[in-house]
């Protein structure tokens, strides 16, 4: 009776150790994936207000400059980027 048990019991810790061993083997075999670029994108804003009328105008918008391309965008209150140009890379 007790040499089933230990044979269980061996049989039982052997199967764990081959499970983590091949988690842990397979993990570590799996190419890096990149990180995302940090401070990519660079933001310039601004912001305005104008009394014509008697009424308050406000306006606010950003330049945003993506440092791995060069492209850089203005973009007004609410509305969508729109592409200025590219900065020439040295």
């Amino acid at each position: 009776m007790r040499t089933r048990t230990t044979i269980l019991v061996a049989t039982v810790v052997g199967l764990l150790m081959f499970v983590v061993w091949r988690e842990y083997s397979s993990a570590q075999g799996e190419p890096a994936k990149p990180r995302a670029a940090t401070n990519r994108y660079q933001i310039s804003s601004w912001g305005s207000a104008t009394l014509v009328g008697g009424k308050m105008q406000v306006g606010c918008g950003a330049y945003i400059v993506d440092s791995e391309s060069g492209d850089v965008y203005f973009v007004t209150n609410e509305d969508v980027p729109r592409l200025l140009g590219a900065v020439k890379k040295p």
